[in-house]
């Protein structure tokens, strides 16, 4: 019995098969990676239908990269999802994402800003109006 659980075990890590967290790190991971290359189409492809519609180039206009270092806690609650994200100044966000068409879509983010009044400032990407200047 324990070799069949091996073996079975063996076969989903070689078919790449993957759970609901490590898809949405991949999410995360992708849309990372175009930030970085400020690849805006490859980037939205990450974003939810509305997020997408409604996307501006200028967020990802210049070729500055996140440095991101460490792709961090996931959590899942039902149809929604965020990970944690960490970049190599000790920055700290969080992608917010959802299922959409049964895959994990992004649809914002949180931010958490140093020496403010506040704990975190929260950007809808589906609702760009309500974008902080």
């Amino acid at each position: 019995m324990r070799q069949q659980v091996m073996l079975v075990a063996t076969v989903l890590l070689l078919c790449g098969c993957s759970g609901p967290q490590q898809e949405v790190r991949a999410v995360a991971q992708e849309f990372i990676r175009a930030g970085d290359n400020a690849d805006w189409p490859r980037a939205t492809a990450t974003f939810t239908r509305v997020a997408r519609a409604k996307a501006q180039g200028s967020v990802l206009s210049s070729k500055q990269k996140n440095h991101i270092v460490e792709f961090g806690k996931v959590t899942i609650d039902g149809e929604n999802a965020s990970i944690d994200l960490k970049d190599k100044r000790g920055g700290k966000a969080t992608l917010l994402l959802r299922k959409e068409d049964n895959q994990w879509r992004i649809w914002g983010g949180r931010i958490y800003p140093e020496n403010v009044p506040y704990k975190s400032i929260t950007l809808n990407f589906e609702k760009p109006e309500l974008l902080p200047e």
